[in-house]
C-alpha cells in the first residue's frame, strides 16, 4: 500500500510544488476551505522555516462561506500572523480581510492589496523576490491559477526578479 501511494501523481493545482524563475511556488488554486487554507499556510510556514526563505502568500477569496465568510477571513488572517508569513498579497474584498487581520496581528508582516487577479499579475513581479516560497492559494472563482502561469513566465521576462537584501 505505502510503494502504490509513492506511485500516485499529485492532482494538478492540490498542493502541487513547481520551481519557476527561482521561486517555489506551491500551487494549491483548486479550491479554498477555512481547513485548507491553514493546512496549506502550514505547508508554507514549514517549509520557509527548513529552507530559511521568505513566505509569500497570494490568497485568495474563499467563497460560499454565507454569514460566516468574514469571520472565516480574519481567522486564517490570525493564522498567517501566528505562522509569521512574510507577505499576504489579498485578491479580492474577503481576501483584503485576511490581509488586515494579519497585519494587525504581527507588526513583521508586508501586506498589499488587489481588487483581482489580473491587477495582482500586472504588479507581481514588484513583490516577489528570488528564493522566495509562494503559496497560491483561493477558490475557484479567483482564478488564481493566472497568477502561478504570470511567476512561470517571470523567468523569461527581461527584468529579473529582485535578490533579497542580506539579513543583518
Amino acid at each position: 500500500f505505502a510503494e502504490a501511494i509513492g506511485l500516485l501523481k499529485p492532482i494538478k493545482m492540490r498542493t502541487e510544488i513547481v520551481e519557476y524563475a527561482d521561486v517555489t511556488v506551491i500551487n494549491d488554486c483548486y479550491n479554498a476551505s477555512p481547513a485548507s487554507m491553514e493546512n496549506a499556510l502550514g505547508i508554507l510556514a514549514q517549509m520557509g522555516r527548513r529552507h530559511s526563505r521568505r513566505k509569500v502568500f497570494i490568497c485568495g477569496e474563499m467563497a460560499e462561506l454565507g454569514q460566516d465568510a468574514d469571520k472565516f477571513h480574519r481567522q486564517l488572517g490570525q493564522t498567517a500572523a501566528a505562522l509569521q508569513i512574510d507577505m499576504i498579497l489579498a485578491v479580492g474584498q474577503s481576501a483584503k480581510l485576511v490581509a488586515e487581520t494579519a497585519k494587525n496581528h504581527y507588526d513583521g508582516i508586508e501586506t498589499e492589496f488587489f481588487k483581482n487577479t489580473e491587477s495582482l499579475c500586472d504588479n507581481l513581479q514588484k513583490y516577489l523576490q528570488k528564493y522566495d516560497i509562494v503559496l497560491v492559494k483561493g477558490s475557484r472563482s479567483a482564478r488564481l491559477e493566472r497568477a502561478v502561469e504570470k511567476i512561470k513566465n517571470l523567468q523569461n521576462d527581461t527584468t529579473p526578479l529582485r535578490t533579497p537584501a542580506a539579513k543583518r
